[in-house]
């Protein structure tokens, strides 16, 4: 009985869990558009043929969300997949020969900026009335879906990746069945990796597949662009064999390859060519005739003065996007990651861009060569307008207007088949930041967050969904120090570039904001930071951090002025959950470093330090099983009490490591997917254990030797809760997610003996 009403009150988003936002950042790192908005990352668009109102968006982490007001000033969203096995959306399009427009067909994939983290890979999802309701279609399942084309009961999937990491994960699939069944497509075309997936708009049944590893996969196979007339039944190879163009030659069996296609309003296939070994768009390539006859156009870019391209960062990876002009067949549009500075390494650009923000441009095959390509951003537009960077997908509304749908969310751009059009956000209130670190200031209430794509951020005020930048780029770890009336947020943003700490009020005003000096002391080395490097407050020392490096654990005593090496040879984790425990109540030297030796990779174990005092050295207590990953450690009751959580184990550890208990019972069977973050915390009821997860947060007691797990209540979406934290004098809970950003559950112990009483029984 229990198990049937946590079930439907999850479907109907009901629980304590409150969303926390951020549901519209401002100050964030676009140009000359109204305070300055983010969300997170998106990665396809659906737009109505008929009404530019109505828009479907897939975000990388956050599940799909529908608007019927995308033209508005601020679109009102709402969010369609919550309850869904995964948040991780590839591709999501309209079924044609459906009049009413209700029936979409999404697929589910990983292409996070973090890592390539995110949810499982659970298939394909389906709706016939216009997202109200959407069926899992699971037959794909542990393929990277990142195309998907549906024809009544008939549906094409395209996959480039997969949990098994072998040949079966990838290909066309096609089904008869309206998704029930799938079967890989070999007829006339290889298995091999499958990076695009195409639909002419004007001929329904004609498909195009960009395909490599071919040969990997497939004997005889060859990498190229493959053409079908009758919906995936039977393929042909279009791209020159003889490659004179090089556009064989581009799709290269190296990982980064990416490859974008878009048919034209007279069925012009138009195809952009990023190789793994640059990470950078090398070709833009046309065909009018289905193959007959190629063109290569100029690259777009611009002279700062020597020629960038549209991937200064090169991650062409993930970030490329392009669409054909409906009207105009000579037209395309591409995106890359982001602006470049000028070759002095100073901004204006030439293009005028003051930031690192959106890279588009429009190409025009009449055009002659040298004079194909015009950015719609900045000097392209009236106001000196761009989206943010980062761009993945491309699309026209049914009014003619360009989106983009890139890292900080969905712009609209007025005027990208002229000239002088401008960027408008179209994020409204979209909640889809990937939030992989986020604190409570116990002092103001208010709540930090660490996110990829959109920096570090913090709520304008407690209960707002209204978040403002700190700093942007990608988001660093975030940390507090509680000083009683006062607190210290510590923020940076990738490679612990700029650390500060800020001091805040209680009413939550900025007091003083230093970047941090971390100068070595005693012949320390400097920090070799990492992407994410992370960043904890002593428990019992607010003046002391410890700060976890490619080349160690360094600590401050002196709020991140100077910095000490206390161990070396030691890459902490930085992509996973809390891996740094700093001081106990007995023991305010003590400290926990879950980590690798000297460098985390598929061969190393990961490994947990422990010094129990200053006079002592390092040891190691704890080695994953088959050098597997620790995501997370949390202390437990006293000093010698430490708790470790890896992929799918939890494990006790007594006495400073010299017992170790697992403890993941049931856990598993609960459906939880990947486990990402824990906490420990005493409640009057009992002491708990929480283990936040792909689907949620679930907790084991105490009293029951933490080998029964449950739900920790209801209402937070299924998206991977990367980081849990618990403000003890507000009795507050917070799980930040990695794709859905910030949920509050508050009076935990309040919550958490209902639910030993076993009141929903």
């Amino acid at each position: 009985m229990k198990a049937a009403l946590a079930a439907l009150l999850a479907f109907n988003g009901a629980g304590p869990w409150e969303p926390q936002g951020p549901a519209g950042v401002t100050g964030g790192q676009v140009e000359n558009i109204e305070n300055l908005p983010v969300a997170g990352a998106v990665n396809a668009l659906a737009s109505h043929r008929e009404n530019p109102d109505v828009l479907y968006v897939g975000s990388v982490n956050g599940g799909i969300w529908k608007t019927t007001s995308a033209t508005a000033t601020v679109p009102q969203w709402e969010a369609q997949t919550d309850a869904q096995l995964s948040p991780s959306i590839g591709a999501i399009n309209f079924d044609p020969t459906d009049p009413t427009q209700q029936t979409l067909v999404a697929g589910v994939a990983r292409s996070s900026a973090f890592n390539v983290q995110g949810g499982s890979r659970s298939g394909l999802l389906r709706t016939t009335n216009g997202g109200q309701t959407w069926v899992a279609l699971t037959a794909l399942a542990g393929r990277n879906v990142v195309g998907v084309e549906a024809s009544g009961n008939r549906i094409v999937a395209a996959s480039n990746n997969g949990d098994a990491g072998n040949c079966d994960d990838l290909g066309v699939f096609l089904s008869d069945d309206t998704g029930q069944n799938f079967d890989a497509v070999g007829n006339g075309i290889p298995i091999g990796a499958v990076d695009a997936l195409a639909r002419d708009p004007a001929e329904p049944t004609v498909l195009y597949a960009a395909v490599f590893l071919a040969s990997l996969c497939t004997p005889g196979g060859q990498n190229g662009i493959y053409h079908s007339a009758d919906f995936g039944d039977s393929w042909t190879k279009i791209s020159p064999s003889a490659d004179s163009l090089a556009l064989d030659t581009l799709l290269q069996d190296l990982p980064g390859t990416h490859v974008e296609m878009a048919v034209g309003p007279d069925g012009g296939l138009f195809v952009a060519v990023v190789p793994g070994s640059s990470l950078q768009l090398e070709g833009v390539f046309f065909t009018p005739d289905r193959g007959i006859s190629w063109i290569l156009m100029d690259l777009p870019g611009s002279l700062e003065p020597l020629f960038q391209g549209i991937h200064p960062s090169r991650q062409g990876f993930v970030h490329l996007s392009l669409a054909a002009d409906p009207v105009n067949p000579n037209r395309v549009y591409v995106g890359g990651d982001r602006q470049p500075q000028s070759d002095d390494g100073s901004f204006p650009n030439s293009i005028g861009a003051q930031d690192f923000s959106g890279r588009l441009f429009r190409g025009d095959l009449s055009q002659p060569s040298g004079f194909q390509w015009t950015p719609i951003t900045h000097g392209g537009t009236f106001a000196g307008s761009a989206p943010h960077a980062d761009s993945r997908e491309l699309a026209f509304d049914a009014a003619g207007q360009l989106l983009d749908a890139n890292d900080g969310g969905v712009y609209r751009q007025s005027g990208a088949d002229g000239f002088f059009g401008d960027w408008f956000s179209v994020n409204g209130n979209l909640q889809i930041t990937e939030t992989h670190d986020g604190r409570l200031d116990p002092v103001s209430g208010v709540i930090l967050g660490g996110n990829q794509d959109t920096g570090s951020t913090q709520q304008s005020s407690p209960g707002s969904l209204s978040w403002e930048s700190v700093n942007t780029g990608d988001g660093g770890d975030v940390a507090v120090a509680n000083l009683g009336s006062q607190s210290v947020r510590y923020h940076s943003f990738s490679f612990f570039g700029a650390p500060t700490r800020s001091v805040y009020s209680a009413s939550n005003q900025l007091m003083m904001r230093t970047v941090l000096g971390l100068l070595p002391l005693n012949e320390s080395p400097e920090i070799e930071p990492q992407f994410k490097t992370p960043v904890v407050v002593n428990r019992v020392d607010p003046q002391s951090l410890l700060i976890g490096a490619r080349n160690g654990v360094f600590e401050s005593t002196d709020q991140g002025d100077t910095i000490e090496q206390l161990l070396a040879e030691v890459t902490v984790n930085g992509f996973l959950g809390t891996s740094l425990v700093f001081g106990h109540e007995d023991n305010p030297e003590m400290i926990y470093a879950a980590g690798c030796s000297p460098s985390c990779d598929s061969q190393t174990p990961s490994q947990i330090w422990l010094r129990r005092s200053a006079e002592e050295d390092f040891e190691v207590i704890f080695s994953a099983a088959d050098n597997g990953n620790i995501n997370a450690i949390a202390l437990g009751l006293g000093a010698g009490s430490l708790f470790v959580i890896g992929p799918a184990s939890v494990h006790r550890l007594a006495n400073f490591g010299s017992q170790v208990f697992d403890i993941t019972g049931n856990l598993l069977d609960l459906n939880p997917g990947q486990f990402r973050s824990l906490l420990w915390v005493s409640t009057n009821a009992d002491n708990a254990l929480l283990a936040g997860t792909d689907r949620g947060v679930f907790f084991a007691t105490e009293s029951a030797n933490y080998q029964t797990w449950q739900r920790l209540e209801l209402g937070l979406p299924n998206t991977p809760v990367f980081d849990l934290d618990y403000a003890d004098g507000r009795d507050w809970l917070l799980a930040s997610t990695l794709g859905r950003g910030s949920f509050l559950l508050r009076g935990l112990t309040t919550v958490l003996p209902g639910i030993f009483s076993d009141s929903f029984e």
